[in-house]
């Protein structure tokens, strides 16, 4: 039986191509508004229903469009809040992360992401720093700045619970690809020394190993018992690249190749000379299936320590300052002490970082799946395809509608999108939401406005139009207004054409000449 599933970055690829087609242009997107008619409830739209006769529907009624530009499009991400006294989720590389709380926005326009909870406590204190290391605050959490949201994107695309996406330059500048910032403490174990600690200056190294960075070119000679390393009796070649003194008790492993594969089950602490090389190691764990003779002496690039308590009991494990390392995929950990009984050894878990470092790709570490529009609707522009004369109750996004007769992606900043009759000797009055009446063919449509005067804009739909088309025809008005059509101009997009992917019915939004209304969309993927 096979198993499958999506991954959560296929949701962030859909909306970056959405993202990426407005700003290169190789697609048209539009905003439309329409239903200038009332609703049966007015308090209440109906629901939408994803099916075609919504669309048509949603057609019969547009009466304009306007293009989204570049600047009027972001990608977003979920808004979560920093609070104090919440539990916020830790970062995972074995997790999936898409639906928990492992980043916070603080009230300063700040994005962190959360490195450690400080196994699961109330976060108390507020990150506030900038720095592209990753912080400990002091109730325990730790966490790594990703960026500030500048005062104009928050303004323009913060939609309720959701925020436009950004970097920070000198974040990106300074990460490690693979590094592994945190160090999670699964179980304590027992029969460690007690009180190991940094403050008392004798805290347990803490050996990461994996497909990371390391150095590997120091050789010995060991002395082995039943598979087990008694000892390193000789440092054979010192190697070069190893640390550097004055730090002290470099966590090392033993590596031996046999001809079933090399064994790395024994560690060490090792000492260096200012060169680099390795001057000698005093053997820790002796692991098994070694036999005496060469092996390589291995140090990670990522290393860490651990302190226990007075029962001798791993408590707190962390990454050694400068130690994060880099090009991990994979990894495990080793507290360098030996234990009576290895199966009482304390459970350690690397956590590795994105692929390209913490803070690198923020609309892929945040989950970037949003699409965020912020379109404003300025008068009556578009020369008045935009009426402020009768509201709209139906907003959209349609993608590649056809310019009128044609099937030519339309390009234009804005598109009416209903027919318009050109009336002479008009006389009384064409109000909005008026019937209009054609008095030669019988053909029926609902007033949305009169530009100019003369130029009648008007819908088609199933609940109160029909199907007959106006001609150069008399007209009269459930309003009061009569008038004879001199002309018909068509609208300028292609009826059904391009793909409708949003509608969203709503209470209606009255329109005015002084007046500026702003449309925000947002889209998951």
């Amino acid at each position: 039986m096979a198993t499958s599933s999506l991954s959560t970055q296929i949701n962030y690829r859909n909306a970056k191509q959405f993202f990426d087609a407005v700003n290169d242009g190789s697609r048209s997107f539009y905003v439309f508004i329409g239903r200038p008619q009332p609703w049966p409830n007015e308090d209440v739209p109906p629901p939408v229903t994803n099916t075609l006769a919504s669309e048509y529907q949603a057609w019969y009624d547009i009466t304009a469009m306007k293009r989204v530009d570049p600047q009027d499009v972001r990608l977003g991400f979920k808004k979560i809040s920093w609070v104090s006294g919440e539990v916020y989720d830790e970062y995972s590389n074995d997790v999936d992360l898409s639906t928990k709380n492992f980043y916070v926005f603080t009230d300063e326009n700040k994005v962190y992401k959360c490195i450690s909870n400080n196994n699961g406590a109330f976060s108390t204190s507020k990150p506030t720093h900038i720095s592209v290391d990753v912080k400990k605050t002091n109730d325990g959490y730790r966490w790594k700045y990703m960026f500030t949201l500048s005062d104009s994107l928050f303004r323009k695309f913060s939609i309720s619970d959701y925020l436009p996406i950004d970097s920070n330059a000198t974040v990106i500048a300074n990460t490690s690809r693979g590094s592994i910032e945190h160090l999670k403490l699964v179980s304590g174990g027992t029969g460690y020394p007690e009180n190991k600690t940094v403050a008392n200056g004798n805290a347990i190294p803490v050996f990461i190993n994996g497909d990371g960075d390391r150095v590997a070119t120091a050789r010995c000679t060991i002395i082995t018992a039943g598979g087990i390393v008694q000892s390193v009796s000789q440092i054979v070649d010192g190697g070069s690249g190893y640390p550097t003194p004055p730090e002290e008790s470099i966590p090392v492993m033993i590596r031996q190749v046999s001809t079933t594969g090399a064994v790395e089950s024994a560690f060490g602490i090792a000492t260096t000379s200012v060169e680099g090389k390795i001057v000698s190691v005093e053997k820790i764990i002796g692991g098994s299936g070694y036999v005496s003779g060469q092996a390589y002496i291995v140090h990670s690039s990522c290393r860490g320590y651990a302190e226990t308590n007075a029962q001798g009991v791993v408590t707190n494990v962390e990454i050694s300052n400068g130690y994060a390392g880099q090009n991990f995929r994979s990894a495990k950990a080793t507290v360098v002490h030996e234990v009576a009984n290895p199966v009482n050894a304390a459970v350690v878990k690397p956590i590795i970082s994105p692929f390209l470092g913490h803070g690198f790709s923020p609309e892929r570490e945040l989950f970037a799946k949003y699409v965020l529009i912020n379109l404003r609707i300025a008068y009556d522009e578009g020369q008045g395809d935009f009426t402020v004369s009768n509201d709209f109750r139906r907003v959209g996004l349609i993608e590649n509608p056809y310019n009128f007769g044609t099937t030519t992606i339309a390009t234009a900043d804005t598109l009416t999108a209903k027919r318009v009759l050109v009336l002479s000797n008009p006389q009384g009055t064409f109000s909005e939401d008026s019937t209009i009446y054609g008095q030669t063919t019988g053909a029926k449509g609902l007033f949305v406005d009169l530009k100019d005067s003369n130029k009648l804009r008007y819908i088609r739909d199933t609940e109160i139009a029909n199907t007959i088309d106006f001609t150069l025809e008399p007209i009269t008005s459930t309003s009061g207004g009569t008038a004879t059509v001199s002309q018909i101009i068509e609208p300028e997009v292609e009826p059904y054409s391009g793909d409708i992917l949003f509608i969203n019915n709503r209470v209606a939004i009255d329109r005015s000449i002084d007046q500026i209304e702003t449309i925000s969309l947002v889209l998951e993927y």
